[in-house]
């Protein structure tokens, strides 16, 4: 602290004297038990009568004009003092009873910035007491919880009960774009719209309790049941959810036919990621008898909405003729499609095709190998050295240049 007020120029104001304004006992016995440790007694001087008043100097005076802002130390709580200026430059906040994180948070960093601002305007940087005060006002507003980032309407219509706006306000923090990401909070909205029968957000739901490593307890079993209820009200990602619990037996028991039946369910509703899920059971003929015409009939039409799993798997197909006929062309062009939207199994293979091309070989398996692990990110380490030495230092440059300026594309669905 003194450190800060040496660098800064400046005297922050005595948390004694903020302890007495706010009337907090606490603190001022505790600040005066150490304050008569670690002072030796002083005695009143002989020349000030008796029951007459020590004047202020002038540092007292300013720290017990700066003291504006009355809140309770201990318990962070605002005691009703806080100036209006201090309330208008950040936004009201909530009161205690709503819901987000950190309520009591904002009104003790805003009034401290407040008695900072005050203090430093006194002196001649002014401009570094507008700076600090704007930076902790708005890290208060964000700490907050969202409401300087999502808003105001929606999130009031959220607290007032209504499902599609508790859905919205679930998305935002599952995101993470315009509030912190909080998959906690995420799951607390979405259950209160789920509750009111929110076929997305019962969706959401599920997929987000079966998702490991996110802070929330992961629960297959609630998981399913969420996306039962989903998928019972029609909602395409929710059949394609459940399915593949069903297929991999998470949260419920492992029962290919039933997958394949809730894939078609989502296949109707022109679901990409259920046609590719349905190709490869009919491919394996898990479920449904095999059929690889079938198949490729459906990964086609994935891969036409811009599926790049679904491109992947088509540019296999014609790579190793499987329900097709055998083109080194083809597969290089689904391949590349699937490569540009970042699928690292499309980027691998598609740099071993173009190994002759060692400008591209090199390219494509350095895209791959951000994306890989295990013996897969080995084979295309060692393709890209190989790649790599062949290349001029020119070409080489040009090729490090456009990873590092490469971006996935999406592409658009017809």
């Amino acid at each position: 602290m003194l450190y800060f007020q040496f660098i800064c120029g400046i005297n922050l104001p005595n948390p004694r004297n903020l302890a007495v304004e706010s009337g907090n006992t606490a603190v001022q016995s505790g600040l005066l038990r150490r304050q008569a440790a670690s002072r030796p007694v002083q005695t009143r001087p002989d020349s000030v009568a008796p029951g007459s008043r020590l004047k202020a100097s002038p540092a007292q005076k300013r720290i017990q004009g700066a003291g504006k802002v009355h809140f309770d130390l201990v318990n962070c709580a605002n005691v009703d003092k806080t100036p209006a200026t201090a309330r208008t430059a950040v936004g009201s906040w909530p009161d205690k009873g709503s819901d987000g994180p950190y309520n009591s948070l904002m009104p003790l960093l805003v009034g401290f910035s407040t008695t900072l601002k005050a203090n430093m305007s006194r002196r001649w940087n002014r401009i570094a007491a507008g700076l600090l005060f704007v930076f902790i006002a708005s890290f208060a507003a964000r700490a907050q919880g969202g409401a300087a980032g999502i808003a105001p309407a929606v999130l009031a219509k959220a607290n007032a009960g209504d499902a599609a706006s508790q859905l919205l306000v679930g998305l935002e923090y599952q995101k993470g774009d315009v509030v912190p990401r909080d998959f906690v909070q995420a799951m607390a909205w979405y259950r209160k719209a789920a509750d009111q029968g929110n076929a997305q957000a019962q969706c959401s739901l599920g997929m987000l309790l079966a998702q490991p490593n996110s802070g929330v307890i992961e629960d297959d079993a609630q998981a399913a049941a969420w996306l039962r209820k989903a998928a019972d009200q029609g909602f395409a990602e929710a059949e394609y959810q459940l399915g593949q619990s069903l297929s991999r037996g998470k949260g419920v028991p492992q029962d290919d036919a039933q997958a394949a039946a809730w894939f078609q369910k989502a296949v109707a509703q022109k679901n990409a990621d259920a046609m590719v899920a349905l190709a490869l059971l009919y491919a394996g003929g898990k479920g449904v008898a095999k059929d690889e015409k079938q198949a490729s009939a459906l990964m086609s039409q994935a891969a036409d909405l811009g599926s790049a799993e679904a491109q992947y798997q088509l540019g296999l197909e014609y790579e190793q003729g499987r329900g097709v006929k055998k083109d080194r062309k083809a597969a290089m062009a689904w391949y590349r499609k699937s490569a540009d939207q970042g699928n690292a199994g499309a980027q691998f293979n598609l740099g071993q095709l173009l190994e002759s091309n060692h400008a591209e070989a090199y390219f494509w398996m350095s895209l791959a190998m951000r994306r890989l692990d295990g013996q897969q990110l080995d084979a295309a380490t060692a393709l890209r050295d190989a790649a790599g030495e062949k290349l001029k230092p020119a070409e080489k440059a040009d090729a490090d240049q456009r990873l590092q300026q490469w971006r996935p594309v999406q592409q658009p669905q017809p």
